[in-house]
């Protein structure tokens, strides 16, 4: 207790702002940089999954291309085509 009054009088003395501000704003900056660098990597992960899952449906749909073509190269009916891959004839001839 007698020596309070000197440690409040030196922390005051001692307290140097701009200092005190300079760290804050750094403090304030990294954090809002790393918010930013976590919204970035989600918004990369959804475009990513979205790229990928267009891809696959395209890689789908050019291998059934091929089977329908295969099928049709080996004289399969129309009608047993479509029992074997579920398609319609109109999406049949489409390919």
């Amino acid at each position: 207790a007698k020596h309070s009054a000197e440690v409040r009088n030196m922390l005051i003395t001692e307290f140097d702002v701009d200092e005190y501000i300079r760290v804050s704003k750094e403090e304030g900056f990294e954090m809002g940089r790393e918010e930013g660098r976590e919204e970035g990597r989600e918004e990369g992960r959804k475009e990513g999954r979205k790229e990928g899952r267009e891809e696959g449906r395209e890689e789908g749909r050019e291998k059934t291309r091929e089977t329908v073509r295969a099928m049709k190269a080996d004289g399969m009916s129309l009608e047993l085509i479509t029992k074997y891959t579920g398609l319609s004839e109109e999406e049949i001839q489409k390919l």
